[in-house]
């Protein structure tokens, strides 16, 4: 798990700009295994994986960078900064989940069609988020 963690900033560097996000799995021996999405063509794992320790990560085509899913984070975020539904906003949160290359848009169960009414009506591609039904704002402690 260490050599995965420090693996991932050489990865990162290496993909560049392609970078599509990474996460753990584990296979059916319980192993851990770094997974790294990239952007477009997977074409730079050998190159990468000769320069890492430990095991190799595994490559993945995904359908959008890791900065493109953050500019989509940050103007939903911004957009519905402002919309509440009576006194409560209309989105409860908005994240990245890096296995499904997606940004993830939580709301009440009421509200989905019309968050995703405002989102398309933004243009935003729907091909990268999900909308999800989250009943009632997160209280961290």
């Amino acid at each position: 798990m260490e050599d995965a963690a420090k693996n991932l900033e050489k990865v990162k560097k290496s993909v560049g700009v392609k970078y599509g996000g990474s996460w753990i799995e584990y296979d059916a021996q319980n192993n851990v295994r770094l997974i790294i999405g990239v952007k477009g063509a997977v074409d730079a794992p050998q190159k990468i994986a000769m320069s890492l320790k430990g095991d190799s990560p595994s490559f993945v085509q995904v359908n959008y960078s890791y900065d493109e899913l953050e500019q989509l984070q940050q103007k939903i975020l911004a957009g519905f900064q402002t919309l509440v539904q009576d006194v409560e906003p209309l989105v409860f949160g908005v994240a990245i989940f890096d296995p499904d290359n997606k940004v993830v848009v939580r709301g009440r169960k009421e509200n989905l069609n019309a968050i995703r009414d405002q989102l398309v009506k933004w243009g935003v591609d729907m091909g990268a988020v999900v909308v999800e039904t989250q009943e009632g704002p997160a209280t961290l402690w």
